[in-house]
């Protein structure tokens, strides 16, 4: 919990950044809507998201050095674009990882319904009524190696960031208790 109230402490001192990253989040969104209206539009979709990363990138990294009371204060670009890298590298990780979750349900109820549906259907059901879990384990896998994969950028060392968050996260069982159950109350919600 202390580093949850750190992290909030965090916030409050950035606050302002909330600002860019709204305006950032509604450039993806009016370009996701223009995307799907016009495909020869696709590449400003992709600045759209690139634009979006760095931003969040940027963010995190500034937040990190609040919450952990770091003296030395890189800008808010040197932040940003050192940390795209290292987050857009976890991201896809946690990804592959919720994917192959996915996967393996869609696997066991192939097996379990004995082929009464093909493999795509399944998939489609799978993913639709399973979408709420799959999202929650990839916040849960989030939540416990970003700090972790910010960490070691910061540090300039290498660590295996999804190991170790799964490693803190069962070391310290109280305040995994209590994170999982916010992380639980905003998927509900």
């Amino acid at each position: 919990m202390t580093v949850l109230r750190e992290g909030f402490a965090g916030v409050g001192a950035r606050f302002h950044l909330v600002g860019l990253y709204t305006l950032a989040a509604l450039l993806v969104r009016f370009a996701e809507t223009l995307g799907v209206e016009d495909p020869a539009l696709f590449p400003l979709l992709l600045c759209a998201y690139l634009v979006f990363q760095v931003v969040v990138c940027g963010i995190f990294g500034l937040l990190f050095l609040d919450a952990t009371g770091r003296h030395e204060k890189p800008s808010f670009g040197q932040q940003a674009f050192g940390l795209l890298l290292p987050i857009v590298w976890l991201s896809l990780k946690v990804a592959v990882i919720v994917l192959g979750l996915a996967g393996a349900a869609t696997a066991a109820m192939v097996a379990i319904e004995g082929g009464g549906r093909g493999a795509e259907e399944v998939w489609k059901s799978v993913s639709f009524w399973g979408a709420p879990a799959f999202g929650l384990a990839g916040q849960i896998l989030t939540l416990y190696s970003l700090p972790l994969s910010i960490r070691s950028r910061i540090d300039g060392k290498w660590r295996t960031s999804i190991r170790d968050g799964c490693r803190m996260f069962r070391l310290h069982p109280l305040e995994s208790v209590w994170m999982v159950l916010v992380l639980l109350a905003m998927t509900i919600l």
